[in-house]
């Protein structure tokens, strides 16, 4: 998971923050070129990395199931961070599509009052 860097756009040294979790960076480049690892949860969206998490607490990382996916005679390595990316994608596209529900249930509520 990427720290999602915010900060000023000068034309200079900028202090760059991450909405996540805080870090502080100071750096010559724009938001969208600094890169960190990012220590904070996943956003409840982010399906791909609830999910990594989960088989993590069960004990299988890519390694350990690149190593049974050997055993079991499949030759290509699983292809793990395509599928991550892959359901957080559908997370974000359920997020939207329940902010809109939950803005029209607003709307509603407070034109019954």
């Amino acid at each position: 998971m990427r720290c999602e860097f915010i900060g000023d756009a000068g034309k200079t040294w900028r202090d760059v923050t991450c909405a996540r979790c805080g870090r502080r960076v100071r750096s010559p480049h724009s938001t969208a070129k600094v890169y960190a690892t990012c220590p904070a949860w996943p956003r409840w969206w982010e399906l791909g990395h609830w999910a990594e998490f989960a088989l993590a607490v069960l004990g299988i990382n890519q390694d350990r199931w690149n190593w049974i996916r050997f055993r079991l005679g499949f030759t290509t390595p699983c292809g793990c961070d395509g599928k991550i990316v892959k359901l957080n994608e559908s997370g974000g596209w359920l997020r939207d599509r329940l902010d809109v529900i939950g803005r029209l249930f607003a709307v509603c509520r407070l034109g019954t009052r």
